[in-house]
């Protein structure tokens, strides 16, 4: 299995690249953009299957990350498709991503 750091940086890799697809669109352009609704749901899918990946130690150690609502989304993408609610995925990736950014890169500087 890979160990947790790496599970971490794919956090931050798909966090980064979610604000990337985001922070150039409005609302309006990205609930009209299939292209982007589907590329930013597949990032929400890495990010909740690494959190599903990291060892319960390391999230016991940081309780104020949210470790479940991520990886819920992610079920509810992969296998709800056809009933995501857009508006949802765009509030998640526009005010929460960049914290859980935050949160994750402050573990990968503790835990290094």
């Amino acid at each position: 299995m890979r160990p947790d750091i790496s599970f971490l940086q794919d956090i931050v890799h798909n966090t980064e690249l979610l604000i990337q697809f985001t922070t150039t669109t409005t609302r309006t352009q990205f609930l009209q953009d299939e292209m982007r609704k589907m590329a930013v749901e597949k990032g929400i899918e890495r990010i909740g299957e690494a959190m599903k990946n990291i060892s319960a130690s390391l999230k016991n150690r940081y309780e104020d990350v949210d470790w479940t609502g991520f990886p819920r989304m992610r079920d509810r993408t992969a296998h709800g498709y056809w009933s995501v609610d857009y508006e949802i995925v765009w509030n998640t990736v526009t005010l929460e991503i960049p914290q859980l950014r935050k949160q994750i890169l402050a573990i990968l500087e503790q835990e290094s």
